[in-house]
């Protein structure tokens, strides 16, 4: 199959809906957010770190997708930054300039997947599917408890309330299974 964007075939299998944030240059964020965007997700684009933390602030992303060498700031610094709201957020870094010394640091802020420019859209493909289905299966697991803590309240009480929720769930799962 051909990797170009204008040519992604839509997966067929039952996946949820991930938020994207794609935080690089304008061309390549857009045709990113386009490819995405065939993919049954959504995309939104940032062109600059401030930016991309304006649109964290405001919107519970899924996964972003980030340039580690953006002009405008540190990748490694703009990672830091985002743990300090969101903890949990699922980050892949982009690199057009791989160093062991860079992949030391991305797995030190719990960075989920390191890609290097250029790539396959296969790649981020397969990333985003997994992603997904991960989302489905917390989500069948969690999903009445979550509703319940969301009806009604604000959204950040919602997500303390989910996070402890998952908490208690993963320390009861290591009493009952003796770990």
């Amino acid at each position: 199959m051909d990797n170009t964007v204008g040519n992604i075939v839509r997966v067929k299998e039952e996946h949820e809906i991930l938020h994207v944030l794609i935080v690089d240059d304008e061309d390549l964020a857009h045709a990113l957010g386009k490819t995405i965007e065939q993919l049954g997700h959504k995309a939104e684009v940032a062109g600059c770190y401030k930016e991309a933390l304006k649109k964290i602030a405001e919107v519970n992303f899924d996964l972003i997708l980030l340039d580690m060498n953006l002009s405008n700031g540190d990748g490694i610094d703009f990672i830091s930054e985002i743990r300090q709201s969101v903890e949990d957020l699922n980050i892949v870094a982009m690199t057009s300039d791989p160093n062991r010394e860079l992949e030391q640091k991305l797995r030190e802020q719990r960075v989920i997947y390191y890609m290097i420019k250029p790539f396959e859209l296969d790649e981020l493909r397969s990333i985003i599917n997994h992603l997904s289905r991960r989302k489905i299966k917390f989500h069948s697991k969690y999903g009445h408890r979550i509703e319940k803590a969301v009806y009604g309240e604000q959204a950040d009480k919602a997500v303390k309330k989910t996070n402890k929720l998952i908490q208690q769930s993963t320390t009861h799962t290591e009493e009952t299974s003796g770990v």
